[in-house]
């Protein structure tokens, strides 16, 4: 990632907007942010969100105040141009390295993964919550514990059903070291619980899930993809 030629950092730096033109099937782009690879983020992969105003939110791998990452906002102004503003920098111990993006629930309130930080180092899963100053709190609801349990998410994304259980894979963790699929409920208190569903077994059943969203359906399987196949 980081020998890439300043050509290709340009690319992976700019959020971009495409608009269809419907007569014409034809496509423009334009820029609508430069990531400048400092304090404002940089390395965007995890791709971006929208709310129901029309502002993108998404996460950068490095960068921010203390260069473990950021969590941003893209804002629409009336000219057509965008404001982007940094909502949360990591610092390594309450997070960093988010490769995967963000999923809100209908308070607003952001949810991710990061690949390290949380109280052991094996990454955590973070809420962000607005205020009404515009500013934004950061809440770890789990610390992934290493050993069996599911460890160091890489470029997923959580999956929230309608009770509010969150769900994703990670390819690093459960009993035998080969991914694992692991669910968050909330608690009456605030808090979290986390289960693993299911621990990828030598590649035999599938195994290293990795650059996903999970599934879910009415009835609560949970459906996903893993790198190797099994046999």
């Amino acid at each position: 990632m980081l020998g890439k030629t300043p050509a290709l950092i340009t690319l992976a730096f700019a959020v971009l907007a495409l608009t269809l033109a419907s007569a014409a099937h034809a496509q423009s782009e334009s820029v609508i942010y430069a990531f400048q690879n400092g304090t404002d983020g940089a390395f965007p992969e995890g791709g971006v969100i929208a709310d129901a105003n029309g502002n993108l939110y998404g996460t950068t791998l490095n960068g921010g105040l203390n260069d473990g990452g950021t969590v941003f906002e893209l804002t629409p102004n009336a000219d057509g141009t965008w404001t982007k503003q940094e909502i949360f920098s990591f610092n390594f111990t309450d997070g960093g390295l988010p490769f995967g993006g963000l999923i809100s629930d209908s308070q607003g309130n952001l949810y991710g993964e990061s690949f390290i930080g949380g109280t052991f180092g094996y990454g955590e899963v973070f809420e962000l919550s607005p205020g009404s100053n515009g500013t934004w709190t950061e809440n770890v609801i789990y610390s992934f514990a290493g050993g069996t349990d599911a460890r160091a998410p890489l470029s997923e994304t959580l999956t929230l059903d309608a009770s509010g259980n969150l769900y994703s894979a990670t390819e690093n963790g459960g009993t035998y070291g080969d991914g694992a699929v692991f669910k968050l409920s909330p608690n009456s208190d605030g808090s979290w619980s986390e289960a693993v569903l299911y621990s990828f077994s030598d590649g035999n059943d599938g195994g290293y899930p990795n650059d996903e969203q999970l599934a879910v359906d009415a009835a609560g399987h949970v459906y996903g993809l893993a790198i190797l196949a099994g046999c």
